[in-house]
């Protein structure tokens, strides 16, 4: 799902990021369904998703890439642009993605893997993570 929940990670919270919540945030998507969605000041401070069905990433990527050209040119157009360090890159939030500033995550529904026996030792295994059921 789209919808974020309030921190409560110790870790995020010290950094100030559930400060005020939750004015300030918000999520802007397409149409009920649609492929593009953005979400402002959750714990990033803006996080944009590309979302299709199917196998076709090149076309997901194809459209955030769309929509982060058409962000900057507004912004440039306006006198702005996206924070960035000589040093450091872009900025985050959050540590982790300093520099690029940059998160790349694929989903793939895979309904009977969780059905195997050893599933839960295999996630790690895999790098992955099981989302939970209102995800």
């Amino acid at each position: 799902g789209l919808l974020f929940r309030e921190p409560d990670s110790a870790t995020v919270l010290s950094s100030g990021a559930g400060r005020h919540w939750p004015e300030a945030r918000g999520i802007f998507s397409e149409a009920p369904g649609g492929g593009f969605a953005a979400w402002v000041n959750e714990e990033d401070h803006l996080r944009l998703w590309s979302r299709r069905p199917g196998s076709d990433l090149a076309a997901a990527l194809r459209g955030l890439l769309e929509a982060d050209a058409a962000l900057r040119a507004a912004l440039r157009e306006a006198g702005h642009d996206f924070a960035r360090s000589p040093r450091l890159g872009y900025v985050a939030s959050c540590p982790s993605n300093v520099g690029t500033a940059l998160r790349l995550e694929v989903r793939v529904k895979l309904p009977l893997l969780s059905k195997e026996k050893g599933f839960k030792k295999l996630l790690p295994r895999l790098r992955g993570s099981a989302p939970s059921a209102d995800n």
